[in-house]
């Protein structure tokens, strides 16, 4: 979890230092649920002291999401939870269609 963009910024640039490679397939439904999970969480500890929480879910992804049907269904089934849902892809390899399609 980050605050701000500032935080988002530093998280993206910290798991890239790391050497991490992104890479097919993209799988992303149980990131999904378990950030709904949290997003609920955190919200209802912010009731109980009178207050509220805002979730954003960003997933920077390959250019890709390997199951869209899925992923579409995951989002709906937990639209309660997160406040918004960005799914970016960072095409890297100027051969990856942002579809998936080669």
């Amino acid at each position: 979890e980050v605050d701000g963009v500032d935080g988002i910024l530093a998280a993206y640039r910290q798991t890239f230092k790391s050497g991490l490679t992104m890479s097919g397939p993209t799988v992303i439904t149980e990131v999904i649920q378990t950030a709904a999970a949290r997003a609920i969480s955190s919200q209802e500890a912010a009731m109980q002291e009178g207050k509220q929480r805002y979730t954003v879910l960003l997933i920077l992804t390959d250019g890709a999401v390997s199951d869209v049907q899925e992923t579409a269904r995951c989002i709906d089934a937990i639209d309660t939870a997160l406040r918004s849902t960005l799914i970016a892809g960072t095409v890297l390899d100027q051969q990856m269609s942002v579809q998936g399609n080669s």
